[in-house]
């Protein structure tokens, strides 16, 4: 069945069944229907409380047989709260594959968007053989869908930002001062703070700037209750790339971090208004803290994903742009996390063409 009729058949056989005088709106008799699908259109129409997620485990020693449990989604979020109501509307507006799919992959918006997939394809093969859900959520929100990450098992990556805010005392037209948090370029001891709820709330759970900087590589991965293994990507200080003095600089975002990665490369493109900003930034050889400077308040004005695409199709050799090192490291464990769930003798999935 083409995704339409799949969508249109689970909508209505429930009623097909129910369509006699006995039955109808009567209540004497129940009825019903089960079906088992690997269709995320027929997933994507039935509400939470309706699936059950069959999940594999695999044998804990060799010879002994893999086992399944059984998850009842009703009771993922428990009351139907704010974030229940966030995760089902999104899923509803968007795919369910989740619940189909190897491992996760959350990020924040457009850009990472359009160009983590094509990161994946030409610089780790072997996890673009995988089946990955990849969820834009326009946001810090990766951390609501926890929940149903534990239930599901599901390998995840998170792909989140910095996001370096600082506190700040302001005065209303009423003369009533209040303390907010504005967005800053991130320096370290400086009395910054990170804005952003997935690694506040979900991990490292650490909030300020200087932590999150100094996290080591391994503090970024974690198991979670022995229910599913979570990596957390964020930018950190990488090398100047206008100095050959080991100095460095700290990205705030996808973009700023992705122009640090490809200084020289990114001096030969063309393509939209975004672009040409960007560019015209780059060739003017300002360095260290004026060129964070500068990027942090271009970065605020311009079209990121008409920016992003431009990345996405100047180079004739499609390996040229490079991942961001936090994205790179993310992705290399995300690799070895599939690839050690394995077993001997099983074939890998092929990416869908959905």
């Amino acid at each position: 069945m083409h995704a339409q009729f799949q969508q249109f058949f689970i909508n209505k056989a429930y009623d097909v069944l129910r369509n006699h005088h006995d039955l109808s709106d009567n209540d004497a008799y129940t009825t019903q229907l089960v079906v088992s699908t690997h269709s995320s259109h027929v997933a994507h129409e039935v509400d939470f409380a309706n699936l059950r997620y069959f999940r594999r485990h695999p044998a804990e020693a060799g010879g002994a047989a893999p086992t399944t449990t059984v998850a009842n989604l009703s009771h993922t979020f428990g009351e139907e709260d704010e974030t229940y109501r966030f995760v089902k509307r999104y899923l509803k507006a968007t795919d369910c594959d989740l619940f189909f799919a190897d491992a996760a992959i959350f990020v924040e918006g457009q850009a990472e968007r359009i160009l983590v997939p094509h990161f994946i394809r030409h610089h780790k093969p072997n996890l673009w053989r995988r089946y990955t859900s990849l969820v834009d959520l326009g946001g810090a929100h990766a951390h609501r869908f926890e929940p149903l990450v534990r239930d599901l098992g599901l390998t995840t990556l998170v792909i989140s930002d910095l996001d370096a805010g600082k506190a700040e005392t302001r005065v209303d037209t009423n003369g009533v001062s209040r303390t907010v948090t504005v967005a800053v370029q991130p320096k370290l001891d400086d009395g910054q703070v990170s804005t952003n709820s997935v690694l506040k709330s979900w991990h490292p759970k650490k909030e300020t700037i200087d932590e999150l900087t100094a996290c080591a590589p391994e503090d970024h991965a974690t198991v979670i209750d022995d229910a599913y293994a979570l990596y957390v990507s964020f930018q950190k200080p990488v090398l100047d790339p206008t100095k050959e003095d080991g100095s460095t600089l700290i990205p705030r975002t996808f973009e700023d971090a992705l122009i640090y990665e490809n200084y020289a490369a990114l001096q030969g493109i063309s393509g939209n208004a975004a672009s040409r900003r960007i560019i015209d930034l780059i060739k003017s050889e300002i360095s260290g803290a004026e060129l964070e400077s500068a990027l942090f308040d271009l970065l605020k004005k311009v079209e990121k994903a008409a920016f992003a695409i431009d990345c996405l199709t100047n180079f004739e050799d499609e390996t040229t742009l490079q991942p961001p090192a936090y994205i790179a490291d993310g992705l290399t464990w995300l690799e070895n996390q599939l690839n050690e769930a394995t077993p001997v003798g099983v074939e890998k999935n092929e990416p869908s063409d959905g």
